[in-house]
């Protein structure tokens, strides 16, 4: 797709769209304004916007290795991640329509916050048709919320070894890639089944090169071998990021609609050890 033959389309229905309030249409021309200009990606990746977004200190070449889109082929199956313009705006599109289209999904309100610098897209391709997409969040997670375990350590302070170089106590909080529930079009279930590990292959090798634990929605538990050790299913605390859009769609969480604010949500997950 180019912006000269599909943009002035896809930009109209969205920006007319009914549910879009005037703080997100700004918001939405500011994000075609930078496509226009060729500054897309300095848009999509500026410059400390994905540790605002998480609340957590990324290394910068956890930073780089994110950024990198990534392929994985399998016989004739072809995964890869993608962070464009055209393939954002058509998320509620591919394969099929759900809630996110831009033209008149429940939510495509939301439909700004995966232009965040922490939210890809897995897209999922046997031969030349898309057939399956999901997406892929950089955030955090804890087993236990952060604060609840500082009353263990509470003590008076020993004055006579006070350290101004004294080691800060190591967060629970952990970097985690999550992979959001898929959506599939034109397989039957035993290619679902086949697309599925897919993800969950490429995912592992995402997250093992961002130094994160790998977090999945519970609809990747019929997948996950019962006798794998890497994988549980589990109770898990994850961060729902900071968005620079006022509104979020969780896929993978009941379907919960969010504001823009960070918080944590327990829910079941099927994840690394």
């Amino acid at each position: 797709m180019n912006f000269v033959k599909d943009g002035p389309y896809i930009f109209m229905r969205y920006y007319q769209n009914n549910l879009l309030q005037t703080s997100e249409k700004e918001k939405f021309i500011r994000i075609v304004k930078a496509q226009l200009t060729n500054q897309y990606m300095l848009l999509k990746y500026f410059p400390g916007d994905l540790e605002k977004e998480v609340e957590l200190r990324i290394p910068r070449k956890t930073e780089e290795q994110w950024r990198n889109n990534r392929e994985y082929i399998e016989k004739s199956t072809i995964l890869y991640e993608c962070d464009d313009f055209f393939n954002t705006m058509r998320l509620g599109t591919m394969p099929r329509h759900t809630c996110l289209d831009y033209r008149d999904g429940m939510y495509s309100n939301c439909l700004l916050s995966n232009f965040d610098s922490n939210k890809k897209i897995l897209l999922i391709k046997l031969g030349n048709k898309i057939v399956g997409r999901a997406i892929l969040r950089l955030t955090k997670g804890c087993k236990k919320i952060a604060g609840k375990e500082a009353s263990a350590d509470l003590t008076f302070i020993d004055v006579d070894h006070i350290s101004t170089n004294q080691p800060q106590k190591k967060k629970s909080e952990d970097l985690v890639l999550f992979l959001e529930r898929p959506y599939f079009a034109m397989v039957n279930n035993v290619q679902e089944h086949m697309l599925m590990r897919a993800m969950v292959k490429m995912a592992s090798r995402k997250a093992a090169e961002l130094n994160a634990r790998l977090v999945m929605s519970e609809n990747y538990s019929a997948i996950v071998d019962s006798q794998d050790r890497k994988m549980i299913r589990t109770s898990y605390y994850l961060f729902i990021s900071n968005s620079k859009s006022s509104y979020q769609y969780l896929d993978s969480l009941d379907g919960s609609y969010s504001t823009n604010k960070g918080s944590y949500k327990k829910n079941a997950f099927v994840m690394s050890t």
